[in-house]
């Protein structure tokens, strides 16, 4: 199948989709996506949009972005832990680059927590390069990594 735009309808699967993607994750600070429900989610698709990766019986991927300036900023990027290993991720991301380009946009943005290294080579792999490393509020430490990639 191919990514497609998230529809409000998505909202409840994609809320359950995160929490469940973000569960468990060995990061300090928590993830805030363990707070993202229904509402939240559907108002991010309303107001920002994001595409989803549906496999038989429903949502095996979403991804959720904003337009800034000159970027599309991609968050929430979460697949079903059984659909991992499957290019969802990929296939995802591809979208968000196809999106950006349609808006006139010249980047990817993303974050992506300091110690989820599996995840930075995911990035790196398809074309994203570290820009900074940002500290959450209380922390003295780098918590997260800063990657672009450039589509023009």
């Amino acid at each position: 199948m191919n990514p497609r735009l998230l529809r409000l309808a998505d909202a409840p699967a994609a809320a359950i989709l995160i929490q469940t993607s973000f569960a468990g994750q060995p990061v300090d600070p928590p993830p805030s996506a363990s707070r993202e429900t229904a509402e939240t989610v559907a108002a991010h698709i309303a107001r920002h949009g994001g595409a989803g990766w549906e496999a038989g019986t429903g949502l095996a991927g979403i991804l959720l972005w904003s337009e800034h300036p000159d970027a599309l900023y991609v968050g929430r990027l979460a697949v079903d832990p059984l659909a991992r290993r499957q290019g969802v991720a990929r296939a995802l991301l591809a979208f968000a680059e196809l999106e950006a380009s349609r808006r006139g946009l010249t980047c990817l943005r993303l974050a992506v927590r300091v110690e989820l290294i599996a995840n930075h080579r995911l990035f790196a792999a398809i074309g994203f390069q570290e820009v900074g490393r940002t500290a959450h509020d209380g922390y003295d430490r780098a918590t997260s990594i800063d990657m672009e990639k450039q589509l023009v």
